[in-house]
């Protein structure tokens, strides 16, 4: 029997109950519930045909657009997990994911320029003999997607997630967030990012349309606002940096906003949270997009809040690995139907971060946090060098771990000081320049993981146990 909590038969059912409501509008082209899914079959019906298997993991590479969403659907309908492979990232890092999936099949927009021949290339566009009336997919606990975030040991790690997180996560934040077949929702987010995934099937789950930001305004908080205005978008999720930049009057529709993807602050709950409703989203990629959500005004302490629907939290000691009283700081471990299956062919890792306990699994987030006598999360910091670098998860070792395959680099240390990325370098020989440094990044790093600058310097400030004092790097960072 087909289960209905797998995320592409929800938006299936939307398409039979409102076959002509605008699912998704992008730039020039728009698509309706009904063609959005059409589409997408057709897509599916050209993967089986050219070999894809149940639960095989199929690449989607291809700017956003309606189109692509289709694309990106039609894998899922061929009961397959999708990937995406960014075009705008370097060649090396889609070259390593595509190998760390096994990837056989990709769907793009432009075959011709394809430059991983290792991987079949399918255009989103083109024609089936025969489109299947439904999927086969008979189970939620099967494989969706593989999202790639930063990894500590210099390379990305896969995470995976099933089709019963993704529809818990849709129908949770919906109801938390108050999406409707109504509303007009922003998406924002890049498709490799986690957000993406709550604005894209949180929407469709609900029925509503799916707003996708034309390129051109998304670097512009000015031009962002124009966007939300001319849509007529009532709800965004947005990083508390984008929202900073954003002027927020003359914005009667919007009539709720999420802050995600990196610690929020009083002043934005103060300038979004005024007229209309305001939430702060927590939620490492782990955990399919959403842990817990705060409903804020202005003038409240910035917190957590309480788990969505599905998910369960606790604070547990760090030495013990027991539960702490109230009031006590402590790390947040998550559990509950949100959280992933582990990391794709790291079961050593997937092992330290992910706990099976009485058929439970449980994610360390190694967030410290605090649970308030009323209930609430109070955030309190990070067990790790991980940071939130413009909306993306960023594992500062990372960073340094590719700076170390440099020649010209003897010793690194990467550290975020009030929002700029600053790789700090003592170089190997005098001919060391900082342009180098960052061109060689760029070639294997996606943007919002190259520093802003590098500082070569004749020495890394070492603490009393002999580790690289960052707070005394962030410092003279700061100083100069």
């Amino acid at each position: 029997m087909v289960n209905m909590t797998t995320i592409h038969h929800l938006i299936a059912a939307r398409a039979d109950l409102s076959p002509a409501h605008p699912a998704v509008e992008g730039t020039t082209t728009r698509l309706t519930y009904r063609e959005l899914v059409d589409q997408a079959r057709e897509i599916a019906a050209r993967l089986r045909a050219a070999g894809a298997n149940r639960e095989s993991i199929v690449g989607l590479s291809a700017p956003r657009s309606p189109e692509a969403l289709a694309g990106l659907l039609g894998i899922l309908f061929a009961d397959c997990a999708y990937v995406y492979l960014d075009p705008t990232y370097p060649r090396e890092r889609r070259a390593f994911m595509a190998w760390d999936c096994q990837l056989k099949l990709a769907l793009v927009d432009s075959p011709a320029g394809w430059e991983l021949p290792a991987v079949t290339a399918l255009p989103l566009s083109g024609h089936a003999d025969m489109v299947e009336p439904f999927d086969r997919v008979d189970h939620d606990a099967q494989l969706c997607y593989v999202c790639y975030t930063s990894g500590s040991t210099g390379e990305p790690k896969g995470v995976l997630v099933e089709h019963r997180s993704v529809a818990a996560m849709a129908h949770g934040l919906a109801v938390r967030y108050g999406i409707h077949p109504g509303s007009r929702a922003l998406q924002y987010a890049s498709w490799n990012y986690d957000a993406a995934i709550g604005d894209i099937f949180t929407t469709l789950a609900a029925g509503a349309t799916l707003c996708l930001a034309p390129d051109q305004v998304r670097s512009s908080g000015v031009a962002l606002a124009n966007y939300l205005r001319q849509a007529h978008i009532t709800f965004a999720a947005l990083t508390p940096s984008v929202l900073s930049t954003m002027p927020e009057h003359d914005l009667p529709e919007l009539v709720s906003v999420a802050a995600v993807g990196e610690p929020c602050t009083p002043e934005v709950v103060q300038r979004w949270g005024g007229n209309r409703r305001f939430f702060n989203g927590y939620g490492p990629t782990e955990t399919t997009v959403a842990a817990t959500v705060a409903d804020l005004n202005p003038g409240d302490d910035v917190h957590l809040g309480t788990p969505v629907p599905g998910a369960k939290v606790r604070v547990v000691d760090l030495g013990t690995g027991h539960e702490v009283a109230s009031g006590v700081n402590g790390e947040l471990q998550v559990g509950g139907v949100g959280v992933a299956r582990g990391y794709l062919n790291r079961p050593e890792l997937t092992a330290e971060n992910f706990l099976l306990e009485d058929d439970q699994r449980w994610y360390r987030t190694g967030d410290i946090v605090r649970r308030e006598p009323s209930g609430i999360i109070s955030y309190v910091g990070r067990l790790d060098n991980q940071v939130q670098v413009r909306g993306h998860r960023v594992e500062l070792e990372e960073i340094e771990a590719r700076l170390r395959q440099h020649e010209g680099v003897n010793q690194c240390a990467v550290t975020l000081n009030n929002g700029v990325l600053v790789a700090h370098v003592v170089p190997a020989r005098p001919d060391v320049n900082a342009a180098a440094l960052l061109n060689f990044l760029r070639e294997w790093l996606p943007i919002h993981m190259v520093p802003d600058r590098v500082a070569l310097l004749e020495a890394l400030p070492l603490g009393g146990w002999g580790k690289v004092d960052r707070g005394a790097l962030r410092q003279d960072a700061h100083a100069s």
